[in-house]
């Protein structure tokens, strides 16, 4: 058996996966169709929201204010926190993590070809969620020639978030977190919602509160996803600078970090022979 795959045969199976994994999603029509009626009925529970309570002093519409907040959070921040420990649940309970351990394909191939799928869904979402919004619900934003930044800012939280979710995963064999609920992704999920801004602004919470907001790199994403989209900033902006530079130095510390743990994880699982499931 090879030891390794050269870059076009690990770029095959990464498009082998996607193939596969789109003809799946055309062919179960029915739950396409039901998952744009959850996304039409999200935009429409935000949008009657924003009628009862207005404008947020500071920041417009609530609409536009929470739209981008739940779309960033719900098809970013969500995925990439969740989609590494949900690789390793999917590997493990079918029985395939030796096998690919053992295989030339290894975990890293996988993951790029498992995260590739899950980000052209998930951007197909946010468009969508977006669409709706502008379209049926009337948002407006104020799309300009500096809208071009928010494609770096989320390939940075996409890639600080992911040295979080590496160390989800890790918890898979380090702790032996193989149940349904993994205590960093859960936590991250309760606290994104809370804290980082998608349905409210965090100056709004008591300082002490506040200052846990600042640590999470999704904060400052959000944020300056919205002054882009909202009020027409650019790459010129001390705020947008800040935000760049902040998902840069996260993504230097948290992704190999994250990475070094996930290693342990799968040094421990072999060394105790949990590699493979045998009941």
């Amino acid at each position: 058996m090879k030891q390794s795959f050269t870059l076009t045969e690990k770029l095959g199976v990464i498009w082998m996966y996607i193939y596969r994994s789109a003809k799946l999603w055309i062919r179960f029509k029915v739950s396409f169709l039901f998952s744009f009626i959850a996304l039409f009925i999200s935009v429409a529970i935000f949008y009657y929201m924003y009628l009862f309570i207005g404008d947020v002093p500071g920041y417009g519409s609530y609409f536009t204010f929470v739209l981008v907040g739940m779309a960033v959070n719900q098809y970013i921040v969500s995925l990439t926190v969740n989609a590494y420990l949900g690789a390793m649940h999917k590997v493990y309970w079918s029985n395939w993590l030796e096998i690919l351990l053992t295989s030339p394909t290894k975990t890293k191939t996988f993951f790029v070809a498992v995260m590739s799928w899950s980000y052209l869904i998930s951007t197909m979402n946010m468009v969508l969620y977006f669409l709706v919004g502008i379209l049926v619900f009337g948002a407006s934003f104020a799309f300009s020639s500096a809208t071009w930044v928010v494609l770096p800012i989320l390939l940075l939280l996409i890639i600080s978030l992911s040295g979080i979710g590496l160390i989800s995963a890790s918890m898979f064999m380090l702790a032996n977190a193989k149940g349904d609920i993994e205590p960093i992704s859960w936590g991250i999920g309760v606290l994104s919602g809370l804290l980082t801004g998608v349905y409210f602004p965090p100056e709004y919470l008591p300082l002490s509160i506040q200052m846990i907001s600042k640590i999470l790199p999704q904060t400052y994403a959000i944020d300056a996803i919205r002054r882009i989209l909202i009020y027409g900033e650019g790459i010129s902006s001390p705020s947008i600078q800040w935000t760049l530079f902040y998902l840069v130095l996260f993504s230097v510390i948290i992704f190999p970090f994250g990475m070094w743990m996930f290693n342990r994880g799968i040094k421990k699982a072999e060394r105790d022979g949990t590699l493979a499931r045998w009941s």
